[in-house]
């Protein structure tokens, strides 16, 4: 027997699950979470040594990389500007998602770079840095649904790792209705069977809302119902980035050692 094959074959390291024959059993989803809960979320900052601000971050099995640079001067051949730009660069790696990606630029990869630049635009004070560009590279390593939220995320926590000014975190959030039912942050697999999805991308602190992005069928109360989940989610995830960005701050060298100046600065010990 010839064990060596002339056409070796790919093995998919994220096998799709086949349909269960209901996602919804005893008021709890596959994974036994309820229809309005969210999935755990790790947040990291200063993950890239390179990068003038980074963030990692991993929903469940959703995992991103974000790298944030500049600003920068502008090419002397671009025309003047009062205000700074961004430029936003998606890529998602081969092995990121169940069908193996070829390795140049697709147009998924496009539009989820123009969406994410939509979604934080507005909360970057251009102004601060005129003439100038800020290039934000988002590398997604695993895709298991939600992952225009995550990239989104991703984004503005490495903005805030870098000091840029910001007027608010930017987080996103997604549902989607499966089987008649509601599903706040659906894994990829829920995602294939979803009748209707919704993202919106916010600055929760602000009440201003980025992005909007629905399709699918919806009624009008299920359109409010998704709105005022994705909404409260987005909080909750605002939380937990100002919570970490707190964290990387305490550990910093830059406020032990500026601790350590205000603990001596008082009046010698008699």
């Amino acid at each position: 027997v010839n064990l060596m094959s002339s056409h070796p074959t790919s093995i998919n390291p994220f096998p799709v699950p086949p349909r269960p024959e209901s996602f919804i059993v005893n008021g709890k989803r596959m994974d036994g979470r309820g229809v309005d809960e969210m999935r755990p979320i790790l947040l990291k900052t200063g993950v890239v040594s390179r990068a003038v601000g980074s963030s990692y971050v991993e929903i469940c099995q959703t995992k991103c990389i974000c790298s944030v640079y500049g600003p920068r001067p502008l090419k002397t051949s671009s025309s003047f500007s009062e205000d700074g730009k961004i430029q936003c660069d998606v890529k998602l790696a081969s092995f990121s998602q169940h069908s193996r990606k070829a390795p140049r630029q697709d147009d998924n990869e496009k539009q989820l770079s123009m969406i994410l630049q939509e979604a934080i635009q507005l909360s970057v004070r251009v102004e601060s840095f005129p003439k100038s560009i800020i290039e934000i590279f988002v590398l997604v390593l695993q895709n298991d649904g939600g992952l225009i939220g995550a990239v989104i995320t991703a984004a503005s926590l490495a903005l805030a790792d870098a000091g840029i000014e910001q007027y608010d975190l930017v987080c996103g959030s997604s549902l989607g209705i499966i089987e008649g039912e509601i599903m706040v942050d659906p894994n990829h697999q829920e995602e294939q069977y979803e009748r209707g999805s919704l993202t919106i991308a916010m600055m929760p602190f602000r009440g201003d809302v980025t992005q909007v992005i629905q399709s699918g069928e919806w009624t009008q109360q299920q359109t409010a119902e998704g709105m005022e989940l994705c909404v409260h989610a987005c909080s909750k995830i605002r939380t937990q980035m100002h919570n970490c960005l707190i964290s990387n701050l305490q550990n910093s060298s830059f406020f032990v050692n500026t601790k350590m100046d205000d603990d001596n600065s008082g009046e010698p010990q008699k």
